[in-house]
């Protein structure tokens, strides 16, 4: 989770808004789309 967070992080700037579900679902789907639903 917070291991993975070390290059999206900088390639996405809109997560920022919406840390409400990938905090909870961060399983490094997000890393790549932004949006695990």
């Amino acid at each position: 989770m917070i291991l993975d967070t070390g290059y999206w992080m900088l390639d996405t700037g809109y997560w920022i808004l919406d840390t409400g579900y990938w905090m909870l679902d961060s399983g490094g789907l997000p890393a790549f789309g932004g949006s695990d639903v």
